[in-house]
Order: C-alpha cells, then sequence, then structure tokens
C-alpha cells in the first residue's frame, strides 16, 4: 500500500493511569509529545488534539487490558487506529537504536515511527470489527464495577 492517505502517525504507549503519545510526519520528524491520564478526560483531551492532523493514522502496542479502552474509545470516533504486537514494537525498536533506555515517552516515539515505517503492511494491523472492542470496553467496565 503507497502512503497517499496518512501524512501524521501518532503512536501510544498505554499504560494503567496514563498515556503517552508521539506524532510524527512522513519524514519521521517528531511535531508532538506528551501525556494523558487514562480517563475520559484524558481521552476527550487526545482527542482534542489529534483532530488538528488531519489523514493521521493512530498505532496502540497491545498492553493486555489496558489499551482496551482508549481503542474502544478512538473506534467509537471511526479515527483509523491499529493495534501492534509489543514484539513487532521491541524487534523494531532493537533495530533502530543501540541504546537500552526505555521510557513511556521514548516509546510512544517508537511506536509512531514502526507504524510510518510500516504503513504499508497497515491492513495486518487493522482491527476487524469496532463493534467487538466497544462491547469488549464496556464488558470490561461492568466487570470493573
Amino acid at each position: 500500500m503507497k502512503n497517499d492517505k496518512f501524512a501524521f502517525f501518532i503512536g501510544v504507549d498505554v499504560s494503567k493511569d496514563k498515556f503517552n503519545l508521539a506524532i510524527v510526519n512522513n519524514k519521521l520528524e517528531l511535531l508532538k509529545e506528551t501525556e494523558f491520564q487514562m480517563d475520559i478526560e484524558g481521552f476527550n483531551s487526545f482527542y482534542d488534539l489529534i483532530k488538528k492532523y488531519n489523514s493521521s493514522v493512530i498505532a496502540l502496542e497491545s498492553t493486555g487490558s489496558y489499551h482496551i479502552n482508549l481503542l474502544a474509545f478512538l473506534v467509537s470516533k471511526k479515527k483509523d487506529v491499529c493495534l501492534i504486537n509489543p514484539a513487532l514494537i521491541k524487534k523494531f525498536a532493537q533495530s533502530v537504536t543501540l541504546r537500552k533506555t526505555k521510557t513511556d515517552k521514548i516509546d510512544a516515539v517508537i511506536i509512531a515511527k514502526f507504524i510510518a515505517k510500516n504503513i504499508e503492511h497497515f491492513n495486518y494491523f487493522v482491527l476487524p470489527e469496532s463493534n467487538d472492542i466497544i462491547a469488549l470496553a464496556r464488558m470490561k467496565e461492568n466487570i470493573a464495577q
């Protein structure tokens, strides 16, 4: 797939209480880095920010269950979003740097660069059924309550 669709690549590193994001362009230049809380206010602030970056794709690393609520939120907003296997991100990180430094901020940049460099494989990372993701997020919230 030739990249005619996306101009910006948003990498999101998710943890239990917060998530970091990094935005890079087609030249892999870092445009923005920030952090949000893992709650509806954080999700809305994140959405307000990414609305400014038309033709963007969002990549999240699969993190057990931590990513589900954010993923469901993005899918409900009809954003182009994909879920990446952490093993792929780890191998990519090893291929682009020899440093062993690992922070949430750095991970978000690596995820953004990964999807930018692998956009021709975008279809492999896209989620099949958005309704299932939203239902899963609701079920998780009900169980938690």
